[in-house]
């Protein structure tokens, strides 16, 4: 995996996990 795409899914389950 690509580091960047790490830290989108990071973004990503943070948002879900807030809601």
């Amino acid at each position: 995996m690509i580091e960047h795409e790490l830290g989108q899914w990071k973004d990503f389950i943070e948002d879900m996990l807030r809601k």
